[in-house]
């Protein structure tokens, strides 16, 4: 992942940030979006919606694939 320093003026807006932030350039051209890392408390906890849908997630019946096998699936869509 390549990091790239900012601004001090643009880092404290950044950390003011409530949601995610589409970034552009003078022009208007998308740069990307950023995602706070934290938003309204502890970036560590889960809301009650994130919560459940995980816990749907993990109670589907599946299919279920290890990561080696999704690489090896990716690596031969890309050779096929």
């Amino acid at each position: 992942m390549t990091t790239i320093a900012v601004p001090r003026s643009l880092a404290d807006a950044l950390c003011r940030a409530t949601g995610p932030i589409r970034l552009v350039d003078e022009q208007g051209n998308v740069l990307g979006n950023f995602a706070p890392a934290a938003v309204a408390g502890d970036c560590n906890e889960l809301t009650a919606e994130e919560l459940a849908e995980m816990k749907r997630r993990a109670a589907s019946p599946g299919p279920w694939y290890s990561t080696a096998e999704m690489i090896a699936h990716v690596q031969s869509l890309e050779q096929g």
